[in-house]
């Protein structure tokens, strides 16, 4: 899978996110001004999880969150990137929010 096949993702994730209700602005302004690949390890390289990934564990909804789209193009991310977006969603499966 390429970067644009991830980029594709993270926008119908968005589109999904919209029609639960929850709209990610700050997560899109990132992508316009640093693209899909470089907002996504920039987001996994900070120590706090993002308040979309909460939003969306609270709406059951982690296979939406950047960190499940992460582990689908598993080729395009470092091994401790990849890590840290399963650490993440094994905390979530048993996290109910802050």
């Amino acid at each position: 899978m390429t970067e644009a096949d991830f980029a594709r993702d993270l926008e119908r994730s968005i589109e999904q996110t919209k029609e639960l209700g929850y709209n990610p602005t700050y997560f899109r302004k990132m992508m316009a001004a640093h693209g899909a690949l470089a907002t996504a390890q920039r987001l996994l390289t900070t120590p706090d999880v993002s308040e979309g990934f909460y939003t969306l564990a609270r709406l059951q909804r982690i296979d939406l969150t950047l960190e499940a789209i992460v582990l689908k193009h598993a080729a395009l991310f470092t091994a401790e990137e990849l890590m840290t977006a399963q650490q993440r969603l094994e905390e979530a499966r048993t996290w109910s929010g802050p």
